[in-house]
């Protein structure tokens, strides 16, 4: 397997890159920013609502330009 996108240079980056790398999972496409690394709450409600809260962050800068996928 391997991700594509982009990760902060944070210590959520970090953790999120050893977590992969250990899994097995390729990085060879992945790309620091110096943007904080993307982060999603969702927030669910009694009757099963869902509410997303999302910071972008290094998310911004991920493949804004068409690249080929070997």
């Amino acid at each position: 397997a391997a991700f594509w996108g982009s990760i902060g240079s944070d210590e959520a980056g970090d953790r999120i890159s050893e977590c992969l790398r250990s899994a097995g999972v390729q990085l060879g496409h992945v790309r620091i920013s110096s943007l904080p690394s993307a982060a999603t709450v969702v927030l669910v409600g009694a009757g099963g609502q869902r509410s997303f809260l999302h910071a972008p962050g290094a998310s911004l800068e991920a493949y804004t330009q068409p690249e080929p996928v070997p």
